[in-house]
């Protein structure tokens, strides 16, 4: 009975001790801090006591000057576990408290050395590595590194003259070292047998240069800069991975939780 009794007599002060604004109900949204209010309220703070309240700054002197306070941004890594971000999508942010001062993304998490993958390989072996640099555009990727290396812009009017003014016949290229032969060729020619076995062996011989080639991918530029050596594989390839021009101006000043909508956005 005691117990009972101190149970009901609490229950009752703490119901007139607490008013009803207080208390959040079920389905009522609570409010959170906005980017006003940190800006306003989040600086340092020194409450009055009787240690403060004669406190004032020490005088200058050079022999014995005040010491210099160091104030860092927190670094954070968003991505690629954040549930709220792809796996290909990764952004290296500096935060000062919960708003971002600055955000690099860094898109092409799935490259795992293809750049140097590349440089061992022919320039026809190098085309299925840009399939996987991101599984959602395959054949974005592919676009690319041909146009690069083919360095071939033709408008529908070029494309369409060609095709009036093409001769009757065989519509492929009759040069062995650059296009494969036929099969039934190669069962009566050696000489087809071995263009064939040298053009998927050793490939087809680039001049040396280097071009760039970008096209419009569905998560931003892309581009490829390969180099040639006069080899029959790539001297080097550099992949630009497409990223966000301006996502670092349009999430800065905003909270973390905002990133989120401006990436889907």
């Amino acid at each position: 009975m005691a117990a009972l009794l101190l149970r009901h007599v609490g229950r009752h002060c703490l119901r007139a001790h607490f008013s009803p604004q207080l208390c959040i109900r079920k389905g009522v949204g609570q409010w959170q801090p906005d980017v006003e209010w940190a800006q306003q309220f989040g600086g340092a703070a020194m409450y009055p006591s009787k240690e403060t309240a004669h406190w004032k700054p020490p005088p200058w002197s050079d022999v014995n000057p005040p010491k210099d306070t160091m104030v860092k941004n927190m670094t954070l890594n968003f991505g690629p576990q954040h549930p709220a971000a792809h796996g290909v999508l990764r952004l290296v942010m500096e935060l000062s408290g919960e708003m971002v001062q600055k955000c690099d993304p860094h898109i092409g998490l799935l490259y795992r050395g293809t750049e140097k993958l590349i440089e061992y390989k022919t320039y026809l072996q190098a085309l299925p590595n840009f399939d996987r640099l991101d599984y959602v555009s395959m054949m974005c990727n592919e676009q690319a590194y041909s146009l690069a290396v083919e360095e071939m812009c033709q408008s529908l009017r070029i494309i369409a003259q060609c095709l009036n003014k093409m001769p009757p016949g065989e519509i492929k290229v009759d040069d062995a070292k650059v296009s494969p032969p036929k099969r039934a060729e190669m069962k009566t020619s050696m000489e087809s047998l071995i263009h064939h076995f040298k053009l998927y062996t050793e490939g087809y011989q680039v001049p040396p240069g280097a071009t760039y080639t970008a096209i419009e991918a569905p998560k931003g530029e892309f581009g490829v800069y390969p180099v040639s050596d006069g080899s029959s594989r790539p001297y080097r390839c550099k992949i630009k991975a497409p990223g966000f021009a301006i996502l670092d101006k349009m999430s800065k000043g905003h909270m973390l939780a905002d990133v989120v909508a401006i990436i889907g956005t």
